[in-house]
């Protein structure tokens, strides 16, 4: 059975994918791990289009979560689907692939779980035990990969927020500070379903679980609730595959069963949040020198076939015959 690649070769994936399409996905740093790795941030679409914000492994044996990241960005960047296209057009996808690099644990190198770790309402859920496998942390946001998501949070302010688990499910929760964020919630989860539907998804996610309350704090979800954002929990497994804590599913069956099952809520939320921006000009004035303007754009001119000035060579000519045939 082909193995789910190693943290350090998704990140090499995502670097080639930085590298490939330099006007369309940018490469950041946003914040350090216990051990001083980077925490990597990949800024794929249009830098002025609606904002949605996907993170991986926030658990770090959380695999499936990395790939489904990797297949988003390799469809929105290599495929022709006109969605895709789309989404590169009138959004700004923030992914960050891994949380947890220094381990293939559920814990950090500190021992905590960084999603209990999170400052807003930090204390109710969780343990205060250090070695519980919930253990959240001496402080609120005491770990420095806690940070570098609250800082995403803080800046970026998404619109939406969809924070990845493996085994838990399979299910879907909204996290919501109100009924009426909680209504419209709902009808992100419906256009999903449609969606889902639409495009024969292998799987429609039937377990949804809207919360008016936010939720539990000390979670990435609350916490991007309460701050403004659509938080979500992504519970991917287990289908009937047999998939367990310690036993992930088959990378084939993250690639062609929970991935296009997972894609139209992604389609659904960037689309519910896109930038239609106006068109940068309507003439050919309103570009610079050697531009023209085409639907709405500012784009090069193509240059006009180089002309010969046949003068000079008739004359030469003429002189030529006259010295031939006509000098004595």
């Amino acid at each position: 059975m082909v193995s789910y690649r190693t943290k350090a070769q998704y990140i090499s994936l995502f670097e080639a994918f930085a590298q490939t399409y330099p006007n369309l996905v940018k490469s950041e740093t946003i914040g350090r791990t216990v051990r001083n790795n980077p925490v990597k941030m990949y800024r794929i679409g249009n830098p002025n289009g609606g904002k949605v914000f996907f993170d991986g492994q926030i658990h770090g044996q959380s695999f499936v979560s990395s790939e489904l990241l990797y297949l988003f960005a390799k469809w929105l960047l290599e495929s022709d689907d006109p969605l895709a296209i789309r989404i590169l057009e009138r959004n700004c996808v923030l992914l960050v692939p891994i949380i947890n690099y220094d381990l293939d644990a559920r814990v950090n190198v500190n021992g905590v779980d960084l999603n209990r770790n999170f400052p807003t309402n930090w204390g109710e859920t969780g343990s205060s035990t250090p070695g519980d496998w919930e253990y959240r942390g001496l402080s609120p946001a005491s770990e420095p990969e806690t940070q570098a998501i609250v800082s995403v949070f803080v800046n970026e302010k998404p619109v939406f927020y969809i924070n990845h688990h493996n085994w838990g499910g399979p299910y879907m929760a909204s996290k919501c500070r109100d009924a009426a964020q909680q209504s419209y919630q709902n009808s992100i989860y419906n256009a999903y379903v449609a969606l889902a539907q639409q495009r024969g998804a292998p799987y429609v996610y039937t377990d949804y679980r809207p919360s008016a309350t936010a939720g539990g704090g000390g979670l990435a979800s609350t916490e991007a609730s309460l701050r403004g954002i659509n938080g979500w929990i992504w519970e991917t497994c287990d289908v009937g595959g047999g998939e367990t804590y310690n036993t992930p599913p088959s990378l084939d069956r993250t690639i062609n069963f929970y991935f296009p099952s997972w894609l139209p809520m992604a389609i659904t939320m960037c689309q519910a949040c896109e930038v239609v921006l106006p068109p940068s000009c309507t003439t050919n004035l309103d570009c610079p020198a050697g531009f023209m303007c085409v639907d709405g754009e500012c784009v090069k001119a193509p240059t006009p076939p180089t002309t010969v000035n046949a003068m000079p060579i008739l004359i030469a000519g003429g002189i030529v015959l006259y010295l031939l045939f006509f000098r004595k």
